[in-house]
């Protein structure tokens, strides 16, 4: 195992992952800093990034392999630091994660 002391910017163009972050949080999308995460890729291609806000808003954003995201269904609010990883299984099951891409 290699240990890493910087974490990927993951496959997406970085400009395309900070335009929908800025879109979705709005004023509460900070300028300054490293406010957006790589998380994971599935076996097709989609990619995962969280973004944290100014005022301790969580959101993750999923990407399809030619950077385009589903305008309802690709960008949510995590709510629960206690229940986010069914908040984030259900985010992945809408979006057919690691299913083939239609």
């Amino acid at each position: 195992m290699e240990i890493v002391r910087a974490k990927s910017k993951g496959p997406m163009d970085e400009e395309v992952v900070y335009r929908r972050y800025r879109s979705y949080l709005g004023d509460d999308a900070r300028s300054r800093g490293n406010p957006i995460v790589y998380i994971v890729s599935d076996d097709y291609g989609r990619a995962i990034y969280t973004g944290f806000g100014k005022h301790s808003k969580l959101i993750v954003m999923l990407f399809n392999p030619d950077g385009t995201y589903d305008d309802s269904t690709g960008t949510m609010d995590l709510t629960s630091f206690v229940a986010y990883q069914d908040q984030l299984k259900a985010f992945k099951d809408r979006n057919h994660w690691n299913q083939p891409l239609t």
